[in-house]
């Protein structure tokens, strides 16, 4: 696996596909066992890490992203968040709120749309990650369960006691990434950096790009 500034160091021809992800993704080409790749929409400015070229012929931007060890939540408490995150890190030791990518399998592709541009997203090098086939995603959680049973003034320890309460029904696991990606549902990735391919603007390519490079990582 190479770092962003040997990157920077070599010219801009395309790599083949197949050498580059079996490169800097095996982990995850391993434990997603050809089911799909992940897919989330962003508008955020993505730095190009290489050019790729797929069996096709057809030439990719790929972009390199940090992963944010800090996140802080948008839609819920942070009270509700910390809880959360305590929770994951005692279960599976994995920094599932504050330290993760959120991200769905490409047979949601749809719904990415919503946050921005679609890219494909692989995790690049060693990486963890935690989902629920019963969660779709943590907010719709709070808004349609997990709200009705606490308090607004509820002190940090019942918060805390009410999650640990609430969440080990929703069977979160650290396996089976193939259903995971399958499921349609939230995925939370921990990982240092992220490889995204920007899809471009015809959507109506989208799947076909998709579908190539879930070839090559099979």
């Amino acid at each position: 696996m190479k770092t962003f500034k040997q990157f920077l160091g070599e010219d801009e021809s395309p790599q083949e596909a197949r050498e580059f992800f079996e490169r800097e993704c095996k982990p995850f080409i391993d434990k997603a066992q050809g089911a799909g790749v992940f897919v989330r929409g962003t508008d955020d400015k993505i730095p190009t890490l290489a050019h790729i070229k797929l069996p096709s012929g057809r030439e990719l931007e790929v972009g390199f992203a940090k992963v944010r060890k800090d996140r802080v939540p948008k839609d819920v408490p942070i009270e509700f968040h910390n809880a959360v995150e305590g929770w994951m890190q005692n279960e599976f030791g994995i920094s599932g709120r504050a330290g993760s990518a959120f991200v769905v399998g490409d047979a949601a592709l749809r719904d990415v749309y919503t946050y921005g541009e679609a890219h494909v997203v692989i995790p690049q090098g060693k990486f963890k990650f935690i989902w629920s086939p019963e969660v779709n995603d943590l907010l719709d959680f709070y808004n349609n369960e997990a709200s009705e049973h606490l308090e607004f003034d509820m002190s940090e320890g019942d918060m805390y006691a009410a999650v640990d309460e609430m969440l080990p029904a929703k069977a979160y696991r650290e396996s089976d990434l193939p259903g995971a990606i399958k499921s349609r549902n939230e995925i939370m990735v921990e990982c240092e950096h992220l490889l995204m391919i920007n899809l471009g603007e015809d959507r109506a390519e989208h799947r076909a790009i998709i579908d190539e490079i879930k070839e090559v990582l099979k």
